[in-house]
């Protein structure tokens, strides 16, 4: 919490000295818009990863099954764990930086600057770096919705949208599928190490471009219906 701490004075001071305005310039003042786009945004997310996870545990034949040494403090523990990763990750790059960008070179540019930032970051967080592959899918996969929400900051001139969206994602990823070694086995988790079936190429091909680009194409049309109103942004 204190890194969050040390970047919103370090925000509130940029958009101060730089733009003459204040936090709000991030959209951060709570109003019913915020707050559908919250809802919205984590339970798009969470539903997606639902239907993504448990279509590939059925047709690879390998079901998720309940941790059953999984306790309330456990699921408390990794949830904070991910609020405050997201918080942070959000704050760095759709916060007051990219609202500057913007400001000097244009949303298309800040969008795909923060995109790319995005991407290089994930390279050092998720441990790949010196790994030619591995660096190309982290950098694919996370600058790709980085410049999708930097967009949906834009649009929306608020990061809550995006920030639900990341929200849901990782939390889904994370703490409801266990789909990371960082925080360890959470609340299901795979019965099987390796998957015992092999998808036919048919129905495997299909599958693999919605694992790896369905939640950006879901980010894209959300950001698509959009509408810009008087008082801000709905999604429609």
């Amino acid at each position: 919490m204190i890194g969050i701490a040390v970047q919103l004075i370090i925000s509130y001071f940029l958009l101060k000295y730089l733009q003459h305005q204040n936090l709000n310039a991030l959209g951060l003042y709570p109003t019913v818009t915020h707050v559908k786009f919250i809802m919205y945004g984590i339970l798009t997310a969470v539903i997606h990863m639902c239907i993504l996870y448990l279509t590939m545990s059925v047709v690879t034949g390998n079901p998720y099954q309940v941790n059953p040494h999984y306790t309330l403090k456990d699921f408390l523990i990794a949830t904070a764990y991910v609020f405050r990763a997201v918080v942070f990750e959000e704050l760095m790059f759709r916060g007051a930086l990219l609202y500057i960008l913007i400001e000097r070179i244009g949303a298309a540019r800040a969008a795909l600057l923060s995109g790319c930032c995005f991407g290089i970051y994930h390279w050092f967080s998720w441990g790949v770096l010196g790994q030619p592959f591995p660096m190309l899918i982290a950098f694919l996969n996370t600058a790709v919705l980085g410049y999708l929400w930097a967009l949906m900051f834009e649009k929306t001139k608020s990061m809550y949208l995006p920030a639900a969206l990341h929200l849901g994602y990782n939390f889904a990823s994370m703490v409801m599928f266990s789909n990371t070694k960082s925080i360890g086995l959470q609340w299901l988790s795979k019965k099987y190490i390796t998957d015992p079936v092999v998808p036919s190429p048919y129905l495997g091909l299909p599958l693999l471009i919605l694992y790896f680009a369905g939640f950006h194409m879901l980010c894209y049309i959300i950001w698509r219906i959009c509408k810009p109103t008087a008082e801000g942004c709905i999604i429609t």
